[in-house]
């Protein structure tokens, strides 16, 4: 068998090493290194919203291919060349969101501004790319079992959606370090990039730490990033790391995480690094509800409009952290999945 996979070649950039989709792709290249999968990758300009796929495509011979894997559902023009030019191959897209959905909590998240008109335009034109995705491709490979069942089932048909979770890739955990003693330290983790969501969930983190008072003096509270990319104004009681080389380390070392923000579909990377770093992960109800159920032993749920739950859901963080491994089972999942897929 022989695969062709088309990827963002932001892959390729080490700053974007610790970038979620980057982690999720590189689930799929463990994969067919482990399977003993002959597999060809093909680069292409994310910031040209993958316009220069069906040019790079044009380069290859698409009949020797067996399977092609498309990230992310961007080019259905794509997926429909090459149904056209090899038809015997089966074309596989990755759903890393729910676009309708996730642009227009970019859109909420952004209010009434050109930046949030610019995001509700997006949420049409994504939608429109994901329904002519899973229409020209033989099958969606989704990130999200809610997504799915709420989502993808709406408009494709339900024999072509596959739940393929994230999981995190060998080479990743093997950078995690080991031995690392907690301390009473709870992290909001950022990006490189200003984005929305984050700066959406860094806010209510923010209020609640302030809705603390003087409690709970004996924790420490943190951001990741640097504060002058989100201009955000904090109190002095939560402290900006700076540009962190090594997040592994700093995840290591906390007792908990926190993502207060329902905004954002398809799976948040950190949350499955959080568990596996032995980290509890505070988040919203409405987040937890659409967790993987192999990881709601390590979510602690909040309420952000109730002064009360933050503080509830820090002595919970006290308590002994739950034995087990999920990663191994979503791995499984996910291999399975795709053995059944591609036989």
């Amino acid at each position: 068998m022989k695969i062709l996979h088309v990827i963002p070649d932001s892959i390729y950039d080490p700053k974007q090493l610790y970038l979620g989709s980057t982690k999720d792709i590189r689930g799929r290249t463990e994969y067919f290194m482990e399977r003993g999968i002959s597999c060809d990758e093909l680069p292409a300009k994310s910031k040209q919203g993958y316009t220069e796929e069906l040019s790079r495509l044009s380069e290859k011979d698409l009949r020797q291919y067996n399977a092609i894997v498309l990230e992310m559902t961007f080019s259905p023009t794509a997926i429909k060349y090459i149904k056209k030019k090899s038809p015997h191959s089966l074309v596989l897209v990755r759903s890393h969101n729910a676009e309708l959905l996730h642009r227009w909590d970019w859109t909420r998240a952004q209010g009434l501004t050109g930046k949030g008109l610019r995001s509700l335009r997006h949420t049409f034109i994504n939608a429109k790319y994901d329904y002519l995705s899973g229409k020209f491709a033989d099958f969606v490979i989704s990130i999200s079992h809610w997504e799915n069942e709420h989502y993808w089932k709406h408009i494709v048909d339900k024999s072509k959606l596959k739940y393929v979770p994230f999981f995190l890739p060998e080479s990743y955990n093997a950078l995690m370090p080991k031995g690392i003693q907690k301390k009473m330290q709870c992290v909001n983790f950022t990006a490189s990039a200003p984005n929305p969501l984050i700066a959406h969930a860094t806010t209510n983190f923010i209020k609640a730490v302030e809705n603390l008072e003087a409690e709970y003096n004996d924790w420490k509270f943190y951001i990741t990033g640097n504060q002058s990319t989100y201009k955000i104004r904090t109190p002095e009681r939560i402290k900006w790391t700076g540009f962190l080389e090594y997040p592994y380390r700093t995840l290591s070392e906390s007792k908990a995480m926190v993502l207060l923000s329902d905004y954002g579909y398809g799976f948040k990377t950190k949350i499955l690094e959080a568990v596996l770093s032995g980290t509890y992960i505070i988040m919203t109800k409405r987040l937890h509800d659409r967790m993987p159920e192999e990881l709601h032993h390590y979510c602690i749920p909040v309420d952000t409009n109730s002064k009360a739950s933050f503080r509830e859901a820090l002595e919970q963080c006290s308590r002994p952290f739950p034995e087990g491994n999920p990663n191994i089972e979503l791995r499984k999942q996910a291999f399975s999945a795709l053995d059944e897929i591609l036989n």
